[in-house]
């Protein structure tokens, strides 16, 4: 396997994972999806934040090689519907695939690319 469909294939893992795992958080209700629990953030809600920032960091470091870090522990959406939605989710997965092919191709050819179109 190459490296472009290696990093597509993980791409399209995470976008499942993520898919799912929404799936089930959707069916709790708001008291046991914000309930306290053992662990690093506290909550599921603190979870989910969580998962989305990283994904967020990835694709900064990756599109614009921004390696600040903010503090992982942050809430970017205080609500599920928010967090749950495709403006939040969707374009982290859509970049993954999109630049996967930067890994074969090389920086260059990616800094001459805009998302979503490739070069001829």
């Amino acid at each position: 396997m190459d490296l472009v469909t290696h990093f597509q294939m993980l791409a399209r893992y995470n976008r499942i994972a993520n898919e799912r795992l929404i799936a089930v958080c959707a069916l709790l209700d708001d008291a046991e999806y914000r309930q306290h629990r053992a662990g690093s953030f506290g909550s599921i809600h603190g979870l989910l934040n969580h998962i989305l920032l990283g994904d967020r960091r990835w694709m900064a470091l990756f599109e614009r090689g921004d390696r600040a870090t903010p503090p992982l522990n942050q809430i970017l959406y205080d609500d599920f519907l928010s967090l749950r939605s495709e403006s939040a989710r969707g374009p982290a997965d859509r970049v993954v695939l999109q630049r996967a092919r930067c890994c074969v191709l090389g920086p260059l050819v990616c800094l001459y690319e805009q998302p979503g179109q490739r070069l001829r």
